[in-house]
Protein backbone atom coordinates (compact mmCIF):
# COMPACT_ATOMS: atom_id res chain seq x y z
CA UNK A 1 0.00 0.00 0.00
CA UNK A 2 1.39 2.89 -0.62
CA UNK A 3 2.66 5.73 1.64
CA UNK A 4 0.05 8.58 1.24
CA UNK A 5 1.96 11.78 2.84
CA UNK A 6 0.28 14.92 2.79
CA UNK A 7 2.57 18.03 0.93
CA UNK A 8 2.25 21.02 3.47
CA UNK A 9 1.08 23.67 1.86
CA UNK A 10 3.14 26.91 0.37
CA UNK A 11 3.72 29.78 3.00
CA UNK A 12 3.67 32.66 0.71
CA UNK A 13 6.26 35.52 2.52
CA UNK A 14 4.21 38.43 4.47
CA UNK A 15 4.68 41.68 2.31
CA UNK A 16 6.95 44.28 4.34
CA UNK A 17 4.92 46.95 6.14
CA UNK A 18 6.93 48.09 8.67
CA UNK A 19 10.20 49.17 7.11
CA UNK A 20 9.87 51.58 5.08
CA UNK A 21 6.42 51.42 4.03
CA UNK A 22 3.01 51.71 4.87
CA UNK A 23 1.32 55.59 6.01
CA UNK A 24 3.07 55.31 9.50
CA UNK A 25 6.43 55.07 8.11
CA UNK A 26 5.84 57.80 5.96
CA UNK A 27 4.58 60.11 8.72
CA UNK A 28 7.92 59.10 10.29
CA UNK A 29 10.33 59.82 7.83
CA UNK A 30 8.52 63.02 6.92
CA UNK A 31 8.51 64.11 10.60
CA UNK A 32 12.45 62.66 10.73
CA UNK A 33 12.72 65.19 7.47
CA UNK A 34 11.18 68.36 9.62
CA UNK A 35 13.29 67.91 12.05
CA UNK A 36 16.77 67.58 10.27
CA UNK A 37 15.34 70.72 7.83
CA UNK A 38 15.26 72.75 11.25
CA UNK A 39 18.29 71.97 12.89
CA UNK A 40 20.05 72.82 9.64
CA UNK A 41 18.27 75.85 10.08
CA UNK A 42 19.01 76.44 13.68
CA UNK A 43 22.73 75.91 12.91
CA UNK A 44 22.56 78.12 9.74
CA UNK A 45 20.86 81.32 12.20
CA UNK A 46 23.95 79.93 14.87
CA UNK A 47 26.59 80.48 12.51
CA UNK A 48 24.99 83.50 11.32
CA UNK A 49 25.05 85.49 14.68
CA UNK A 50 28.21 84.24 15.62
CA UNK A 51 29.57 85.75 12.69
CA UNK A 52 27.69 88.95 13.43
CA UNK A 53 28.78 89.19 17.25
CA UNK A 54 32.33 88.03 16.24
CA UNK A 55 32.64 90.94 13.69
CA UNK A 56 31.34 93.46 15.85
CA UNK A 57 33.25 92.35 18.39
CA UNK A 58 36.50 92.73 16.08
CA UNK A 59 35.25 96.31 14.87
CA UNK A 60 35.07 97.43 18.61
CA UNK A 61 38.54 95.46 19.29
CA UNK A 62 40.12 97.35 16.15
CA UNK A 63 38.21 100.41 16.10
CA UNK A 64 41.24 102.42 16.06
CA UNK A 65 44.20 100.54 15.87
CA UNK A 66 44.39 99.70 12.44
CA UNK A 67 46.52 102.92 11.17
CA UNK A 68 48.31 103.59 14.47
CA UNK A 69 51.78 104.46 14.03
CA UNK A 70 53.44 101.12 15.52
CA UNK A 71 56.94 103.61 17.05
CA UNK A 72 57.02 103.60 20.74
CA UNK A 73 53.33 103.26 20.79
CA UNK A 74 51.96 100.07 21.08
CA UNK A 75 47.97 99.31 20.46
CA UNK A 76 47.28 98.72 24.19
CA UNK A 77 48.62 102.14 24.90
CA UNK A 78 46.56 103.63 21.88
CA UNK A 79 43.38 101.62 23.16
CA UNK A 80 43.80 103.26 26.68
CA UNK A 81 44.02 107.06 25.14
CA UNK A 82 41.66 106.96 22.58
CA UNK A 83 38.84 106.93 24.91
CA UNK A 84 40.42 109.69 27.23
CA UNK A 85 41.33 112.31 24.43
CA UNK A 86 37.60 111.59 22.98
CA UNK A 87 35.94 112.57 26.14
CA UNK A 88 38.57 115.66 26.45
CA UNK A 89 38.23 116.88 23.05
CA UNK A 90 34.59 116.39 22.57
CA UNK A 91 33.69 118.07 26.28
CA UNK A 92 35.91 120.94 25.53
CA UNK A 93 34.85 122.13 22.05
CA UNK A 94 37.65 124.20 21.66
CA UNK A 95 41.33 123.14 21.16
CA UNK A 96 42.98 121.32 23.56
CA UNK A 97 47.17 121.40 23.55
CA UNK A 98 48.93 118.28 23.30
CA UNK A 99 50.57 119.23 26.46
CA UNK A 100 47.85 118.99 28.56
CA UNK A 101 46.15 115.35 27.30
CA UNK A 102 49.71 114.16 28.18
CA UNK A 103 49.32 115.29 31.37
CA UNK A 104 46.16 113.80 31.96
CA UNK A 105 47.08 110.43 30.80
CA UNK A 106 50.44 110.74 32.15
CA UNK A 107 52.12 110.08 28.66
CA UNK A 108 54.45 112.28 26.90
CA UNK A 109 53.20 114.72 24.12
CA UNK A 110 54.43 112.59 21.12
CA UNK A 111 52.48 109.61 22.31
CA UNK A 112 49.64 111.80 22.32
CA UNK A 113 50.46 113.14 19.00
CA UNK A 114 50.22 109.69 17.60
CA UNK A 115 47.08 108.71 19.17
CA UNK A 116 45.57 111.85 17.82
CA UNK A 117 46.73 110.89 14.34
CA UNK A 118 45.32 107.63 14.34
CA UNK A 119 41.69 109.03 15.82
CA UNK A 120 41.85 111.97 13.20
CA UNK A 121 42.50 109.34 10.49
CA UNK A 122 39.72 106.81 11.71
CA UNK A 123 37.11 110.31 11.66
CA UNK A 124 38.02 110.97 8.17
CA UNK A 125 35.80 108.46 7.02
CA UNK A 126 32.35 109.18 6.00
CA UNK A 127 30.50 107.29 8.28
CA UNK A 128 31.48 110.03 10.85
CA UNK A 129 29.69 113.27 11.04
CA UNK A 130 32.95 114.67 13.54
CA UNK A 131 36.39 115.21 12.67
CA UNK A 132 40.09 115.88 14.70
CA UNK A 133 41.74 118.72 13.44
CA UNK A 134 45.27 118.97 14.95
CA UNK A 135 47.40 121.99 15.03
CA UNK A 136 50.93 122.66 15.85
CA UNK A 137 50.17 122.15 18.94
CA UNK A 138 46.82 121.18 19.85
CA UNK A 139 43.66 119.67 18.55
CA UNK A 140 40.22 120.07 18.48
CA UNK A 141 37.27 117.86 17.88
CA UNK A 142 34.36 119.80 15.45
CA UNK A 143 31.37 118.71 12.82
CA UNK A 144 32.73 118.08 9.11
CA UNK A 145 31.59 120.89 6.77
CA UNK A 146 29.23 118.97 5.01
CA UNK A 147 27.00 118.81 7.61
CA UNK A 148 27.33 122.59 8.77
CA UNK A 149 23.39 123.55 7.40
CA UNK A 150 22.02 120.65 9.42
CA UNK A 151 23.80 121.97 12.73
CA UNK A 152 23.24 125.51 12.36
CA UNK A 153 19.33 124.66 12.05
CA UNK A 154 19.46 122.21 14.98
CA UNK A 155 20.89 125.06 17.10
CA UNK A 156 19.32 127.97 15.42
CA UNK A 157 22.81 129.56 14.43
CA UNK A 158 22.74 132.25 12.44
CA UNK A 159 24.99 132.82 9.32
CA UNK A 160 28.16 134.71 10.58
CA UNK A 161 29.28 138.01 9.23
CA UNK A 162 31.55 138.42 6.34
CA UNK A 163 35.15 140.18 6.90
CA UNK A 164 35.19 143.68 5.06
CA UNK A 165 38.17 144.25 2.76
CA UNK A 166 40.20 146.42 4.76
CA UNK A 167 40.39 143.31 7.44
CA UNK A 168 40.81 141.06 4.62
CA UNK A 169 43.93 143.12 3.16
CA UNK A 170 45.46 143.38 7.36
CA UNK A 171 44.75 139.70 8.09
CA UNK A 172 46.83 138.73 5.20
CA UNK A 173 49.59 141.15 5.78
CA UNK A 174 49.95 139.76 9.41
CA UNK A 175 49.63 136.51 8.40
CA UNK A 176 52.39 136.52 6.07
CA UNK A 177 55.16 139.38 7.78
CA UNK A 178 54.04 138.37 11.51
CA UNK A 179 55.10 139.53 13.66
CA UNK A 180 54.19 142.67 12.34
CA UNK A 181 53.75 146.34 13.87
CA UNK A 182 50.36 148.45 13.57
CA UNK A 183 52.68 151.05 12.04
CA UNK A 184 53.83 148.19 9.86
CA UNK A 185 50.40 147.61 8.49
CA UNK A 186 49.84 150.94 7.91
CA UNK A 187 52.98 151.79 6.11
CA UNK A 188 52.52 148.37 3.58
CA UNK A 189 48.86 149.99 3.30
CA UNK A 190 48.97 153.10 3.11
CA UNK A 191 46.03 154.45 5.05
CA UNK A 192 45.33 154.16 8.93
CA UNK A 193 44.57 150.71 10.15
CA UNK A 194 43.77 151.04 13.81
CA UNK A 195 39.84 149.89 13.22
CA UNK A 196 41.05 146.82 11.74
CA UNK A 197 43.51 145.29 14.02
CA UNK A 198 40.92 146.23 16.74
CA UNK A 199 38.47 144.25 15.04
CA UNK A 200 40.45 141.79 14.26
CA UNK A 201 41.85 141.50 17.90
CA UNK A 202 38.00 141.39 18.81
CA UNK A 203 37.25 138.48 16.53
CA UNK A 204 40.08 136.18 17.64
CA UNK A 205 41.91 136.07 14.67
CA UNK A 206 44.82 138.42 15.72
CA UNK A 207 46.76 138.80 19.05
CA UNK A 208 49.45 140.26 20.44
CA UNK A 209 52.69 138.46 20.39
CA UNK A 210 55.28 140.46 22.61
CA UNK A 211 56.40 143.88 21.64
CA UNK A 212 59.69 145.04 19.76
CA UNK A 213 62.29 146.23 20.80
CA UNK A 214 62.51 149.40 19.70
CA UNK A 215 61.71 153.36 21.60
CA UNK A 216 58.04 152.75 21.84
CA UNK A 217 57.79 148.98 22.12
CA UNK A 218 55.20 149.09 19.79
CA UNK A 219 53.02 145.62 20.19
CA UNK A 220 53.48 142.87 17.77
CA UNK A 221 50.49 141.23 16.24
CA UNK A 222 50.18 137.67 15.04
CA UNK A 223 47.73 135.39 14.36
CA UNK A 224 45.51 132.75 16.17
CA UNK A 225 44.61 128.92 15.98
CA UNK A 226 41.23 130.44 15.66
CA UNK A 227 42.47 132.24 12.08
CA UNK A 228 43.43 128.72 11.46
CA UNK A 229 40.38 126.87 12.43
CA UNK A 230 38.76 129.41 10.19
CA UNK A 231 40.75 128.94 6.73
CA UNK A 232 40.98 125.14 7.46
CA UNK A 233 44.49 125.42 7.80
CA UNK A 234 46.89 123.08 10.20
CA UNK A 235 49.82 125.30 10.24
CA UNK A 236 50.87 128.55 8.66
CA UNK A 237 52.88 126.22 6.28
CA UNK A 238 49.78 125.00 4.75
CA UNK A 239 49.61 129.34 3.50
CA UNK A 240 49.11 129.40 -0.14
CA UNK A 241 52.37 131.15 -2.56
CA UNK A 242 51.05 134.41 -2.95
CA UNK A 243 53.51 135.25 -5.69
CA UNK A 244 51.03 134.92 -8.61
CA UNK A 245 48.53 137.36 -6.23
CA UNK A 246 51.66 139.77 -6.17
CA UNK A 247 52.49 139.89 -9.95
CA UNK A 248 49.43 140.80 -10.28
CA UNK A 249 49.33 144.06 -7.94
CA UNK A 250 52.79 144.97 -9.44
CA UNK A 251 51.20 144.24 -12.78
CA UNK A 252 47.98 146.58 -11.42
CA UNK A 253 50.34 149.48 -10.20
CA UNK A 254 52.05 149.45 -13.77
CA UNK A 255 49.38 149.81 -16.15
CA UNK A 256 47.28 151.95 -13.83
CA UNK A 257 50.56 154.19 -14.19
CA UNK A 258 49.96 154.22 -18.34
CA UNK A 259 46.12 155.62 -17.87
CA UNK A 260 44.31 151.88 -18.10
CA UNK A 261 41.83 151.94 -15.57
CA UNK A 262 42.77 149.79 -12.61
CA UNK A 263 39.48 147.65 -12.25
CA UNK A 264 40.20 146.30 -15.69
CA UNK A 265 43.41 144.84 -14.69
CA UNK A 266 42.83 143.46 -11.18
CA UNK A 267 38.96 142.92 -10.77
CA UNK A 268 37.98 143.90 -7.03
CA UNK A 269 36.89 140.33 -6.66
CA UNK A 270 40.38 139.24 -7.38
CA UNK A 271 41.72 141.50 -4.72
CA UNK A 272 39.73 140.14 -2.18
CA UNK A 273 40.37 136.53 -2.88
CA UNK A 274 43.76 136.92 -2.96
CA UNK A 275 43.73 138.89 0.51
CA UNK A 276 40.90 135.87 1.87
CA UNK A 277 43.97 133.44 0.71
CA UNK A 278 46.73 135.64 2.40
CA UNK A 279 48.90 135.36 -0.92
CA UNK A 280 52.58 133.96 0.45
CA UNK A 281 55.15 136.94 0.78
CA UNK A 282 58.61 136.86 1.98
Amino acid sequence: MADKRTTPPVLEAPEEESYGKGPAADRAAENTATEKTAAENTATENTAENMVENAADDMAENRFTKEMPAENTTPEDAGALFPVIEAVLFAAGYPVPYEKLAQLTDTTPEKIRRAVAALAENYREDRFGIQIVEYAEECQMCTKEDYESYVREALGIRQGGRLSNSSLEVLAIVAYHQPVTRSQIEHIRGVDSSYAVSSLVTKKLIEEKGRLDVPGRPVLFGTTSDFLRCFGLSSLDELPDASAFLDSIRLADETSADGIPEDEVLPEESFAEGASAGGKGS
